[in-house]
C-alpha cells in the first residue's frame, strides 16, 4: 500500500486530540458525577451529638476533634444501624468556640408550686358519712365533746385484736393534705392514743388527751383507706375487756389532692415526707406500667437537648430524662444525673419518665437547648457556599438517638489523580 503523507497525519493528529480531550472529558465526569467527594475519614461506632432542626444544625463526636475538616470543603455523612443516612457540608465553628447552651426551659424545676383541691369534706351531722368498723362500733352525730357537736366516736370491742374505723377516701399514687381532729378521754383503760394510716403502710400515732387536738398531714398513699385505729401504749393490737374505751373525731375532715401547678404526673405527685411537703416529684412503685412526669416546655422536634435530673429516697426501678416525647438513659440510684443530650421528638411531652417499679424522687430538673457544638465539632450547612444551617438531607427512617453511628467525612474538591 502507497504511503499517504496526508492521511498519516491525520491519523496522528486525531489520536493527539482524542488523548488531550479523553483526560479532560474523565475530569469532567469525575467533577460530575463525583461531586460528593471523596472519602478521607471514618469512625466507626461514633458517639456523636447530632442537632438537625432547621437553622441549627450541627454535631460532635465525643473524643473526636472535628475542626480539621470544618470548613465548606468537606462533606459529613451519618449512618445508623439500619443503614439510614444523614448528611450535609461543614462550617467551621470559629476560633475560641464552645458548646453553648440555652436557658432553663422547664417551668418550676424543684416542683415547688402546687394547687391544693378538695376532694372531700366529712359530715358526721346525721351519721358516720361511710365510715366503717373492724372490731369496733362507729357512730355519728356525737354532741358535747369538749365543747364540739357532730362528731364521729370510735369504741373498741373485747376482741384482742386491732381495732379501727375508716373509710376508702384516696387514690393511689396521687399526694393528699389530711386535716382532722381527735379527742382522747384519759379515762379510758387501754386506748390512750390513735394510730392514723393516711392511704399509707405505716402509721402516725397521736397521744394527747382529754384535749382536741389538730393534726393537719401531706402525704403520698399507696392505699386507699383514712383509717383511724385504737392504741394500747404505741400496740395496735391489745384487749379491752370492757370493750367500751372510745376516742371521737371532729366533723368536718378536709382531705385535698395537692397537685403541681406546671407539671402532669401519670402517676405520683407532690414528694411529702414527716407530714410536709418535700419539693420533689415522688413515685411510689406501684404503677403497672411507664409513667411520665412531664409538661410541654417548647422543644423543637430534631433540635439538641441536655436534660437531667436528681434522684432520692431510691429503692427501686428506672428513671430517665423525657424530651419531646424521647426518653433518654435510664438511671438507678440515688445522684444527681449528669446532663443527657437528647434529640427531641415531635411529642409535647418534656420532664422524665419511669418504668413500673419505679419507686423513688426526682427534683432539680433541668432542660437546656445546645445551640451550638464545642470547638471540635462542626456548624452544618446544606450546601456548599450556602449560608442555611440545615442539614442537606435525611433519609425517613434515620433515627437520631441511637448510642453510636458510623461516621464519613468526603473532600468535595475534584481530584486529579495522574498515572
Amino acid at each position: 500500500m502507497a504511503y499517504d503523507r496526508k492521511t498519516t497525519l491525520r491519523v496522528i493528529w486525531k489520536l493527539a486530540l482524542y488523548g488531550l480531550i479523553f483526560p479532560i472529558i474523565l475530569c469532567i465526569a469525575y467533577y460530575v458525577f463525583a461531586a460528593g467527594g471523596h472519602l478521607v475519614q471514618t469512625y466507626a461506632a461514633a458517639t456523636t451529638r447530632i442537632s438537625y432542626v432547621d437553622g441549627n444544625a450541627h454535631f460532635s463526636i465525643v473524643g473526636q476533634n472535628l475542626s480539621t475538616y470544618a470548613d465548606p470543603h468537606y462533606r459529613f455523612e451519618i449512618e445508623d444501624a439500619e443503614g439510614d443516612i444523614l448528611y450535609g457540608v461543614g462550617l467551621a465553628t470559629g476560633a475560641g468556640a464552645s458548646e453553648t447552651v440555652g436557658s432553663e426551659l422547664v417551668t418550676d424545676p424543684v416542683f415547688e408550686d402546687v394547687t391544693e383541691t378538695n376532694i372531700y369534706t366529712s359530715d358526721f351531722s346525721v351519721d358516720e358519712d361511710g365510715f366503717t368498723s373492724t372490731r369496733a362500733t362507729v357512730v355519728g352525730n356525737i354532741d358535747g365533746i369538749d365543747g364540739k357537736d357532730d362528731n364521729l366516736r370510735i369504741t373498741v370491742n373485747t376482741d384482742d385484736a386491732s381495732h379501727f374505723g375508716q373509710q376508702a377516701l384516696y387514690t393511689i399514687g396521687k399526694a393528699y393534705r389530711t386535716r382532722f381532729s381527735y379527742d382522747i378521754p384519759s379515762t379510758n383503760s387501754h386506748v390512750d392514743g390513735i394510730a392514723v394510716y393516711f392511704g399509707t403502710v405505716s402509721s402516725v400515732n397521736y397521744t394527747t388527751v382529754d384535749a382536741w387536738t389538730d393534726v393537719d398531714v401531706y402525704n403520698n398513699v399507696t392505699s386507699t383507706f383514712l383509717s383511724f385505729c385504737a392504741s394500747d401504749g404505741a400496740y395496735l393490737v391489745f384487749q379491752d375487756a370492757g370493750g367500751d374505751d372510745v376516742f371521737y373525731i371532729a366533723n368536718g375532715i378536709p382531705i385535698d389532692e395537692v397537685t403541681f401547678d406546671s407539671w402532669t404526673a401519670e402517676h405520683g405527685g407532690p414528694g411529702a415526707s414527716s407530714g410536709s411537703l418535700t419539693n420533689k416529684f415522688s413515685i411510689d412503685g406501684s404503677q403497672i406500667a411507664s409513667k411520665k412526669l412531664y409538661q410541654d416546655a417548647s422543644t423543637s422536634e430534631g433540635a439538641l437537648y441536655k436534660a437531667g435530673g436528681t434522684i432520692s429516697d431510691y429503692t427501686a426501678g428506672n428513671g430517665a430524662p423525657l424530651v419531646g416525647g424521647t426518653s433518654g438513659t435510664n438511671c438507678t440510684g440515688d445522684g444527681a444525673i449528669t446532663a443527657q443530650y437528647i434529640v427531641a421528638g415531635a411529642d409535647a411531652e418534656d420532664g422524665a419518665i419511669f418504668d413500673s417499679d419505679a419507686d423513688m424522687s426526682w427534683d432539680d430538673h433541668t432542660l437546656k437547648q445546645v445551640t451550638d457544638p464545642p470547638n471540635t465539632g462542626v456548624r452544618i450547612i446544606d450546601a456548599k457556599g450556602s449560608a442555611t444551617r440545615n442539614w442537606t438531607s435525611k433519609d425517613a427512617g434515620f433515627d437520631f438517638n441511637e448510642s453510636t453511628y458510623t461516621v464519613r467525612v468526603y473532600r468535595l474538591d475534584p481530584v486529579m489523580i495522574i498515572q
